[in-house]
């Protein structure tokens, strides 16, 4: 019986696979941009349901990563010393749980973020 975040290494294509990991790459540089370009083309395509999960939550988690470090950078102009502390934090995190994510999805898992807000249901 098969995990219910896995899906069987030939239900997901290769292009898929390489599509969902370039997907959390592309946000640890991009931010939200690449999972929103994905998610929009494949949202309603039900032969890439499994890339447009991977998409959705790229794009959640990097959503919440982008309004951290929106709050960052008020910190900082504010009480620069907080938000200057925090801005590194954060974004060790987007990497660390991005590249999990890439991985994940090379190996055709379908991975959920441990933390995020959920904009896009």
């Amino acid at each position: 019986m098969s995990h219910p975040h896995h899906a069987h290494p030939s239900e997901v294509s290769g292009g898929q696979r390489i599509a969902a990991a370039l997907t959390h790459l592309g946000g640890m540089f991009f931010l939200f941009v690449p999972a929103l370009i994905v998610w929009l083309q494949t949202r309603r395509d039900p032969t890439d349901s499994w890339l447009a999960h991977q998409a959705r939550e790229a794009l959640n988690f990097q959503f919440t990563i982008t309004a951290l470090l929106c709050v960052c950078a008020m910190l900082g102009w504010t009480l620069s010393t907080i938000g200057l502390r925090i801005f590194p934090i954060v974004i060790a995190f987007d990497w660390l749980f991005s590249i999990i994510a890439i991985v994940r999805s090379l190996l055709s898992e379908r991975y959920v973020y441990p933390i995020k807000l959920r904009f896009i249901r």
